[in-house]
């Protein structure tokens, strides 16, 4: 009795871990950031390099409050700013960036390809062009992204997105000689590590053992029970 019901937790225990692996992200944060959400990156640009961190202190709705602090590789923090966006009208405010504003840091959630998003005065209005899968902070996330070149300067410039959260996760702008970029390196937005394949995997194995050694088990009551 008790291995059967020992089987049937486990057998409980994969079909709920196959169950979140395949609900869609939306349905799991489907107001993207949240309160105490953070995000660092590593930014490059021609001035030099440094890290860079985005603290959600405030999400309410549409209206969301920002702290970015820049840490030079000394350890030195610099820089710090805060400021305000409501994804509903054109807030903006400087990023402590030579190449983009705190507008691009975040947009809609759930955006898809052909939508288009404001990236503040300087970008405008500019379409998603395509959805794809990459890595960051040491996850597969799906990711959407724009890239255009600014008329007026000539500047490149080529932007992704996680589409879950709605947060910029990768950036880079290129104008002649000069090159700058923004990658992830950590976050409290998802978890890197072992991914949930694993534990399926884990899970599976233990099951198939429970149920040879039942199968073994049965086969040896029964050879006792030939005997006598």
């Amino acid at each position: 009795m008790f291995v059967e019901n020992l089987e049937r937790i486990m057998l409980a225990m994969i079909l709920v871990l196959i169950a979140l692996a395949t609900v869609p992200t939306a349905l799991c944060h489907s107001f993207g950031v949240k309160t105490g959400d953070w995000i660092e990156y590593d930014l490059q640009e021609f001035s030099g390099e440094h890290t860079q961190r985005i603290d959600f202190t405030s999400v309410m709705g549409t209206a969301l409050t920002l702290n970015i602090t820049d840490t030079m590789p000394s350890g030195l923090e610099f820089n710090p700013t805060t400021g305000d966006i409501n994804l509903t009208n054109d807030d903006d405010f400087s990023a402590g960036m030579n190449f983009l504003t705190a507008r691009v840091l975040i947009i809609p959630n759930d955006t898809s390809i052909g939508d288009s998003v404001y990236l503040g005065n300087e970008f405008g209005n500019r379409t998603i062009l395509e959805e794809t899968t990459k890595a960051y902070a040491g996850v597969d996330r799906r990711v959407i992204y724009a890239n255009f070149t600014l008329q007026q300067n000539q500047k490149r410039y080529t932007l992704y997105w996680d589409k879950q959260t709605g947060v910029l996760v990768e950036a880079t702008m290129s104008y002649g000689y000069m090159y700058s970029s923004l990658s992830t390196v950590d976050t409290n937005m998802w978890i890197g590590g072992i991914g949930w394949w694993f534990w399926i995997i884990i899970a599976t194995v233990i099951a198939c053992g429970i149920i040879s050694t039942k199968r073994k088990a049965i086969k040896k009551l029964e050879k006792t029970s030939n005997h006598r």
